[in-house]
């Protein structure tokens, strides 16, 4: 029972003897003599009587006579009755389930189990849902329209992340839908309701620069056997009412290899609105395994209005959400071009407003701290950030405009367990040259390539336990660039890392950066030519299309929507 509730129950009962002593003992109607001991009025007979002449009893003795007749308040004496009978059968219920150690919860009525839900902490809402639960399962303990009134309930319980929450209630859900008294309305407003978002960003910004937002899972309201997928795209952002645009980021890059220049470079096509940001998996305790998938983290830059004077701004982010629950074959999804493709089952999106405060800061006042470098703090971060080599991939003029016939350099870093935190512009150095490849930091930042086809990282819940990983890992970090005027034949190159303060302020997290510059000699720099023939991507997206098409024609995958918006020429 809630401590509440117990502690009014107690107070009703002290409340209900207070009045009956008080009824009982009435109100004064005169100032006359009377005697204690038979309350007979002595007016006329004290002081001068020596005894009652009523009673007998001595009047001489002290406190034998009270001054003024009272009159019994009976309707007091019954309103205090019922307050001190009517908490007795509650309280001994729970004095009984003390003693016996059996639950409190079954000796509830089911209106008092809905209420205490509304109230109850997360300690005690699985108990009361766990006995609701109970209840539905056994024949004939609730009528019809109970159970509609216990569903309702669920979901607005759910609908209010104040609240507690358990997979419990999510179970009964669950039990509504197996039972057939679950509507489609009612199972699709659960989906929309199933996760609680929250907006993480910078506290202190400059106005006029980009402000990264990350959109994180806060709480997921489900059953324990839920698998449910909320695709997330981006809807729109204000300060104080004020639209302000999504700034582009660059792609990441990866190491060469099969596949990368293609694919990557096809990922920046003109045009593209990147609204997707990436999908939740909401998962219950027990899960069916790999039911959760996710696109990494929802997160973006925004353009912060250059106007924006200082001091606390609201920021909002709207969001549409698309909520699937793999109901039939499992999650039908596509991202092509950074634009989500819808398909599956699942409720209707629904738009959703994160909002949180932002504090602008002058332009004079830094919101990232240079942190002064020394010689050993210097050494360490050369050597911990674990630059092993450098790759380079000769130009095979295979993707058109995009690659310029430049050669391309990687080089791949370790931002885990630094000495220091760092933000750096990349340059390679050789040959009395120079060449930008990138910037690399040691925060958490929103997810690069915007408006890339793939995810950047994927989670997967098996048996209740989420586990992730992402492109490049959080460990490292890569950066690419081209080379122009490199010669082929070079062995070795410098790697220079030049201080970055506007780095450190388009992370989420970053404080303060190493204020040094780092020059790592001598990288070993290995040489490979690009594997693929495409005269252009164009090529290439008929490829991919062809490949999907026979799948649908032969049933051995999904089907998915043409990645150039025509469909594919020439023979299959």
């Amino acid at each position: 029972m809630l401590p509440i509730v117990l502690m009014s129950l107690l107070s009703a009962l002290i409340v209900g003897v207070v009045l009956i002593a008080l009824g009982l003992r009435g109100r004064r109607i005169n100032d006359h003599p009377i005697c204690r001991q038979c309350s007979f009025d002595l007016e006329g007979v004290y002081p001068e009587g020596v005894t009652c002449p009523e009673c007998g009893a001595g009047l001489k003795r002290e406190k034998s006579v009270r001054l003024g007749a009272r009159r019994r308040r009976m309707w007091m004496v019954l309103v205090g009755a019922l307050l001190a009978l009517a908490p007795l059968p509650p309280i001994a219920a729970v004095a009984f389930a003390g003693l016996t150690g059996s639950d409190i919860n079954a000796y509830k009525p089911l209106g008092l189990l809905l209420w205490e839900a509304n109230h109850a902490d997360s300690a005690r809402t699985a108990g009361l849902a766990a006995e609701v639960l109970n209840r539905l399962m056994t024949p004939n303990k609730v009528t019809a329209g109970q159970y509609q009134r216990v569903i309702e309930a669920t979901l607005a319980l759910q609908a209010d992340p104040s609240k507690a929450w358990s997979e419990e209630w999510g179970n009964i859900i669950d039990r509504a839908k197996l039972d057939g008294v679950l509507t489609q309305a009612q199972e699709d407003r659960f989906e929309r309701q199933a996760g609680v978002l929250a907006l993480k960003t910078r506290e202190r910004v400059h106005a006029g620069r980009k402000l990264p937002v990350r959109i994180d899972l806060r709480e997921a309201r489900v059953s324990a056997g839920s698998a449910i997928s909320w695709n997330v795209s981006l809807d729109g952002a204000s300060v104080d009412g004020q639209e302000v645009a999504r700034s582009a980021e660059p792609v990441e890059e990866v190491a060469p290899g099969l596949l990368t220049s293609a694919v990557w470079r096809m990922a920046e096509p003109g045009g593209t609105d990147g609204s997707y940001l990436g999908t939740f998996s909401l998962n219950g305790s027990r899960a069916p395994a790999f039911m959760g998938f996710s696109g990494g983290e929802p997160s973006l830059s925004l353009q912060l209005p250059g106007d924006l004077a200082p001091g606390r701004h609201r920021l909002a982010v709207d969001l549409e959400v698309d909520a699937q629950s793999g109901r039939g074959n499992g999650f039908a999804m596509m991202i092509i071009n950074g634009r989500l493709q819808r398909g599956g089952a699942g409720a209707t999106p629904r738009r959703v407003r994160v909002e949180t405060e932002i504090e602008v800061v002058p332009a004079a006042d830094p919101v990232v701290t240079a942190i002064a470098p020394d010689a050993p703090t210097t050494a360490k971060l050369a050597e911990a950030l674990g630059v092993t080599g450098a790759e380079v991939t000769a130009p095979a003029g295979a993707f058109g405009e995009a690659d310029g016939g430049a050669a391309r350099m990687f080089v791949d870093f370790n931002v885990k367990d630094l000495p220091a935190p760092v933000a750096f512009d990349v340059y390679c150095r050789a040959g009395g040259k120079e060449w930008k490849l990138g910037t690399i930091d040691s925060g958490r930042r929103p997810a690069r390539g915007d408006g890339s086809m793939f995810f950047s990282s994927m989670t997967v819940t098996i048996n209740g336990l989420t586990r992730s990983s992402s492109r490049g890992g959080e460990d490292r970090r890569g950066v690419a660039g081209e080379l122009n005027g490199f010669e082929g034949a070079t062995q070795r190159v410098d790697i220079v890392l030049k201080p970055n303060p506007d780095a450190a302020e388009g992370t989420l997290d970053l404080s303060g950066y190493y204020n040094a510059e780092i020059v790592i000699p001598d990288v070993p720099v290995s040489t490979s030519v690009n594997p693929f023939e495409f005269d252009s991507a164009e090529r290439m997206r008929q490829m991919i299309e062809r490949s999907m098409l026979r799948r649908q024609r032969t049933g051995s995958g999904l089907g998915a929507p043409s990645l150039s918006g025509k469909q594919p020429t020439g023979p299959l």
